[in-house]
């Protein structure tokens, strides 16, 4: 499962305490993540995993970022009794979360020196 998928599911589920989910919401879930993990990860970006930046890399890694917020959208609303709108606004909500949470991590790495050679860390020499 992808890190990125996981990020974003918890990243949503804070602004989803309102939401009315359907009976068998799980399994839509399940099924969109191996979808997202499986189908979109390995063809895009295993192939080119690495820390090089090129225009393709990011094309490639852009487009998946993107499948994988489209592909919550979409699962959000079959899930939950909620409008396209709602699930979008919650997916983008949900991802500026992660985005927060990703950097609040990484300041702690450099901040606390626990990922001295790692990739966050910040080289001052």
């Amino acid at each position: 499962m992808s890190l990125v998928t996981i990020e974003l599911f918890f990243g949503m589920l804070v602004f989803c305490a309102q939401v009315t989910w359907r009976k068998r919401w799980y399994l839509v879930f399940a099924a969109a993540v191996a979808f997202a993990y499986d189908w979109m990860y390995f063809p895009l970006i295993g192939a080119i995993d690495n820390d090089s930046v090129s225009a393709l890399t990011i094309t490639l890694k852009s487009l998946y970022y993107f499948g994988s917020f489209a592909l919550m959208v979409i699962a959000l609303h079959w899930c939950a009794y909620v409008t396209w709108l709602e699930s979008l606004v919650i997916a983008v909500a949900g991802y500026a979360v992660q985005h927060l949470s990703y950097n609040v991590y990484a300041l702690m790495m450099n901040v606390l020196d626990f990922d001295r050679f790692g990739p966050f860390a910040v080289w001052c020499g």
